[in-house]
């Protein structure tokens, strides 16, 4: 899973031998696409290409923005990355988040909010993914689901971690002694 995350950086480093510098949540090779503090939360909002780009900067009043040569371009806005962030940061700092998010929506520019883990859990998209299931064994403890179905179905286990020394004999059985089946 960690590998899959790495493939820009290491496609970059195959490519050309660079190793990429952090770029907070951003990526080397696409500007802006990394999360904005908005007036109320943090958004993610990766305009992944020259016409998104025209299109954020419409929706945020930076239409001179689009139009500039030294951001027009995706190759350019990487170039000018330290002079751009800090002029878009300004104006999304300014903007509530949930409308931001609409407006975006409305013109097709990719953006989703940073969720704090209590928002996360009782989302309705994890939620709908079945994501949590109540134990069996102690009521109202919900347990983490694996991020995959099989068939439609998520492999899961709704039975409790043993309690400390719970299984302690099956341990100290003989190879000889151990049931079989």
């Amino acid at each position: 899973t960690g590998l899959a995350w790495m493939t820009i950086p290491l496609a970059g480093y195959e490519a050309a031998g660079d190793v990429r510098k952090p770029y907070g949540s951003g990526v080397a090779e696409i500007v802006p696409y990394q999360a904005f503090e908005t007036a109320d939360g943090w958004l993610m909002i990766a305009a992944g290409n020259d016409n998104l780009f025209r299109k954020l900067c419409s929706v945020l009043g930076l239409d001179e923005l689009a139009a500039d040569p030294a951001f027009a371009t995706n190759s350019a806005r990487v170039v000018n990355r330290v002079r751009l962030i800090p002029m878009i940061a300004a104006k999304v700092a300014t903007c509530a988040p949930d409308e931001l998010a609409a407006r975006l929506d409305a013109l097709g520019v990719p953006n989703a909010p940073l969720l704090t883990t209590d928002q996360v859990a009782r989302h309705p998209q994890t939620q709908a993914l079945e994501m949590t299931v109540e134990c069996d064994d102690d009521a109202g403890l919900p347990l983490v689901g694996v991020p995959l179905s099989l068939d439609a179905k998520r492999p899961r286990t709704t039975r409790r971690a043993p309690k400390l020394g719970e299984h302690n004999r099956i341990l100290k059985r003989k190879p000889s002694e151990t049931p079989v089946g």
